[in-house]
């Protein structure tokens, strides 16, 4: 386990299917420090609990403590599917109340560690009620810190949060910090721009981007509507003190069909790793980063890069395909940045991405282990 940073990946309750994702492939184990295992949903009284369709997701839960129990492990609640199932319960005494009592006894039945907050969309009408809600949270953890005597270590509590201005402004970090509430912040420094196949969908079509640039292009400014960069000093103006702020990164590409490359307009995407063959279904476009080498060797595809925005992407002109991604550049050169503005370490999404150590011990989550700790 790491001496130095704070490192953070998602293990999904989802794993063992299509990815066949066991625990015990979790890439960089031996160095990270917290897994999330994602994800519980919320009632509408408020209460925390797996899916119920899926019996066998407390067993992965309980699976993932035998494998990786000398890391911290954190309850993830919420995520992009759930994300409207927190408002209703956040917003009175009962709901908040409910969630937060549900939440550790779940958390202290897997004898895990903590909680990571995934509330995805807060709105200014929710900046109140996300603090109060984790003020609940806090109380319930330390109660359960109390009632633990033999535990050593407090229980955690981690919010996952997003870069977009219009979404982090809502969250009143000062208020968080004043009350102690948090531990770490896991900025999503990713999704910037996305794409899909579904023309029922806001984003089937619209302006082919970098999904996770470090910087924003002066010579293409449409394809840079955010920045890591932007995000990370938004934060630390807001309030988020550097060291408990996480870098977040993405471990998959997004692509975008009808294209002639960032900053022009794009039409749906291809088809992603895991996306069902019929194009009935609706598409990610997402392709793991430990299968992109494969894909973009490929003769038809040429690598490029934006140096200004610190963005790798690929194009294919025979399809007019293009391709965002971090490449393995972009991992030392984010965990050299991270060190250099202060940050306490990186999180990714999710552990799947990434290569196994079985295959390599050069993937991206160990490169920006590496330029993280070669900065101290």
């Amino acid at each position: 386990m790491s001496s130095d940073g704070v490192y953070v990946t998602y293990y999904t309750s989802w794993a063992h299917y299509g990815r066949e994702q066991g625990p015990e492939d979790i890439p960089a184990a031996d160095k990270l420090t917290h897994i999330c295992y994602a994800f519980a949903d919320i009632g509408s009284d408020g209460k925390v609990h797996f899916d119920p369709k899926d019996p066998d997701i407390p067993n992965y839960a309980r699976q993932l403590k035998d494998a990786q129990g000398d890391k911290k492990l954190l309850l993830s609640i919420g995520g992009w599917s759930y994300r409207e199932h927190f408002r209703g319960p956040a917003s009175t005494d009962d709901g908040r109340r409910k969630f937060a009592q549900t939440a550790v006894a779940l958390m202290t039945d897997l004898t895990y560690d903590g909680l990571d907050i995934d509330w995805e969309g807060i709105s200014s009408a929710d900046s109140d009620n996300f603090v109060k809600l984790l003020q609940e949270c806090r109380k319930e953890l330390d109660k359960a810190k109390r009632e633990h005597s033999k535990r050593e270590d407090k229980y955690h509590l981690f919010i996952a949060t997003s870069a977009s201005p219009d979404e982090y402004r809502n969250i009143n970090f000062k208020e968080i910090e004043r009350l102690g509430l948090v531990d770490y912040y896991s900025l999503m420094a990713y999704d910037f721009v996305t794409s899909s196949n579904d023309p029922e969908q806001p984003n089937y079509n619209g302006t082919a981007g970098h999904s996770s640039n470090l910087y924003k292009s002066t010579q293409t400014p449409a394809a840079t509507p955010f920045s890591v960069d932007d995000a990370v000093s938004g934060y630390i103006s807001g309030g988020v003190p550097p060291s408990k702020l996480l870098l977040g990164m993405p471990l998959y590409s997004h692509d975008f069909a009808d294209t002639q490359g960032p900053g022009t307009l794009y039409t749906g995407c291809d088809r992603g790793d895991y996306d069902e063959p019929s194009p009935s279904k609706a598409w990610t476009g997402t392709h793991d980063f430990k299968n992109l080498g494969k894909i973009i060797a490929q003769p038809e595809w040429a690598i490029k890069s934006d140096g200004e925005a610190q963005a790798y992407y690929a194009y294919n002109e025979t399809e007019s395909l293009m391709m965002s991604f971090d490449a393995s550049p972009t991992a030392d050169i984010k965990g050299k940045y991270a060190r250099k503005q202060g940050l306490a370490g990186g999180m990714w999404w999710e552990s799947n991405g990434d290569y196994r150590d079985k295959d390599t011990k050069d993937g991206y989550i160990r490169t920006f282990m590496s330029a993280f700790e070669s900065e101290n």
